[in-house]
């Protein structure tokens, strides 16, 4: 059977003396039990940092 799913941590905005920053943190998933795709992905826009994975 087909499945999928996410789960998003964190998703946060923020804005102080003029500098913006957007944050994330999420995980995503499409398969089933035995053969399943993971998603990664976890950043800060702003301060120019981001990290993102793609397992199988």
């Amino acid at each position: 059977m087909k499945k999928n799913g996410r789960n998003l941590e964190e998703l946060e905005y923020t804005s102080n003396s003029g500098e913006d920053s957007f944050n994330w943190d999420l995980v995503s998933w499409l398969g089933g039990d035995y053969q399943r795709l993971w998603i990664k992905s976890e950043g800060e826009v702003g301060l120019e940092e981001g990290h993102g994975e793609l397992v199988y």
